[in-house]
């Protein structure tokens, strides 16, 4: 009986030894933490703060730029009147941009030509039908190199729709 109370009462100084560590533990992090806290406000403030040089007290800066109109009369001073300008907005040109790129020379052509058994639908076996008819010019830019190039009709699958 008494070995174990022996035993109990090792097991609890450790315990206290433990207890006692912890909180030496957290009051370290605790002034980590306020530290930390401190030095992050005081970066804050000079990164964010007002940076304004400030003058002694009674002290004032010189008027050097504003000497006219300190020196000017406010009693004959003239009204000025003020100047409206109406807005106005230019139309666009249409063909401005085909004018434009007329004096570069089509260096690239991309034709979608569908020839054999890529015509048809792998899926359906439907024959592919022109999408769009419409050509594509666009100018590339290549590092000091311009090339003026088009797209041709494209080839799709157009569902038969019954309506």
């Amino acid at each position: 009986m008494m070995e174990v109370m022996r035993v109990m009462q090792n097991q609890v100084r450790k315990k206290e030894a433990e207890v006692q560590l912890l909180k030496d533990k957290q009051k370290e992090l605790e002034f980590m933490n306020a530290m930390l806290s401190d030095r992050l406000a005081l970066l804050q403030r000079r990164r964010f703060g007002s940076s304004s040089e400030k003058y002694a007290d009674g002290y004032e800066q010189m008027g050097l730029f504003n000497e006219a109109e300190v020196n000017a009369d406010t009693d004959t001073a003239e009204i000025e009147e003020e100047i409206v300008i109406p807005s106005h907005k230019r139309k666009k040109r249409t063909g401005k941009k085909e004018e434009d790129l007329s004096n570069f020379e089509v260096t690239e052509t991309i034709e979608y030509k569908l020839t054999g058994g890529d015509r048809y639908c792998p899926d359906c076996g439907t024959k592919y039908k022109v999408v769009t008819k419409e050509v594509v010019k666009r100018l590339k830019f290549i590092p000091s190199t311009l090339k003026w190039w088009k797209k041709l009709p494209m080839y799709t699958v157009v569902p038969n729709v019954v309506l």
